[in-house]
């Protein structure tokens, strides 16, 4: 199997808490091949106003607090 089919359960049930994990130390964007999130953005095109309305809107925040 690849990817993350080859540890035979479901991904979320792969997953663990963020503070059971080592922190990861990303090197500094280096402008050439790495951009800061910013940057990235801006060279994506993405375009509209600061004060835009929000178009995703979730119905039911209870559900999103759930756990199964």
């Amino acid at each position: 199997l690849f990817g993350t089919l080859k540890h035979g359960k479901t991904d979320a049930a792969s997953l663990k808490p963020a503070k059971d994990c080592k922190k990861i130390a990303y090197p500094k964007p280096d402008g050439v091949l790495t951009f800061d999130k910013l940057s990235s953005v801006f060279i994506s095109n993405t375009n509209h106003e600061e004060d835009q309305q929000v178009h995703l809107v979730v119905k039911d925040m209870a559900l999103q607090k759930a756990s199964e």
